[in-house]
Formats: structure tokens, sequence, C-alpha cells
């Protein structure tokens, strides 16, 4: 049982550091246009903005808005297929 618990605690440690959308040195470097179009390539919502918003707002850096939308809208256009359509 000390084993499972030692698992558990392990478990959630690991997925604690994963939370974070982005390192402080991508918000410090961040083209949101470009990672707006990366999202919506890979079909994930436009909302995933918030996640990058989050944080990217532990130091004071706010994502540009309209340019991500431009780049998610570039990036949906390409997911947006056939082939991915089933998926």
């Amino acid at each position: 049982m000390r084993f499972m618990n030692k698992l558990y605690f392990l478990c959630v440690i690991i997925g604690m550091t994963g939370c974070a959308s982005m390192s402080k040195q991508e918000c410090l470097n961040a083209n949101w246009k470009t990672i707006g179009y990366e999202d919506g390539s890979r079909g994930k919502p436009e909302t995933s903005i918030q996640a990058h918003r989050k944080a990217c707002a532990k130091i004071n850096i706010t994502p540009d808005l309209p340019q991500y939308q431009q780049g998610h809208r570039e990036g949906a256009r390409f997911y947006c297929k056939k082939h991915t359509g089933y998926h």
C-alpha cells in the first residue's frame, strides 16, 4: 500500500509540472500569430489562448489576441480537411 501512495504522489507532482502551456522564455519571445497558427493546425480551439494567457501572466506578458486569432484562423484552415474530419 505504501508503494501505491508513493506512486500516486509522484503522478500528482509530474502532472503539476506539466500544467503551464508556455515557459517564461516562450512568453518573452512569443510570436502570437505563429502560436495561434500552431494551435489551429493541431485542432485546438481558439480558447487555448486562455492557458497561454494564464502561463504568461506570471511574468506580466499579455498575449496579442488579434494576432493569435489571425494565426489560429489560418491554422484551422490547414486542420479542417477531409482527412482530419474523421478524427
